[in-house]
């Protein structure tokens, strides 16, 4: 049997550049990655923050509901009379009925 070797022509040399178009191809890869990643945290703490601005406008209208409840008791004190204290017992009846709104 023979030993059948190729020609120059036949073979063909890997190109120097292949390398650094490997390593071009995987940072694009790992950045692509770092940008999905980032976004998932980008949008947990959109979320949290959210969060955080309905508690807080929560407790605004609270504290205003309460402010007026405070209100109407002391003009109930002061004048003896029911009609002062109807926006209190309104907005304790509001309060009450919804303080899962106020719960993080």
């Amino acid at each position: 049997m023979t030993d059948v070797r190729p020609s120059d022509s036949d073979v063909h040399r890997v190109p120097k550049w292949r390398g650094v178009f490997v390593a071009a191809i995987a940072l694009l890869l790992l950045t692509g990655g770092l940008a999905i990643h980032q976004y998932f945290r980008y949008s947990a703490a959109s979320e949290r923050l959210d969060h955080a601005y309905q508690a807080i406008a929560g407790i605004d209208e609270l504290s205003a509901r309460l402010l007026d409840a405070e209100t109407g008791a002391r003009g109930y004190l002061l004048t003896a009379a029911p009609r002062s204290s109807r926006p209190s017992t309104t907005h304790d009846r509001e309060s009450r009925m919804r303080p899962e709104q106020y719960r993080g």
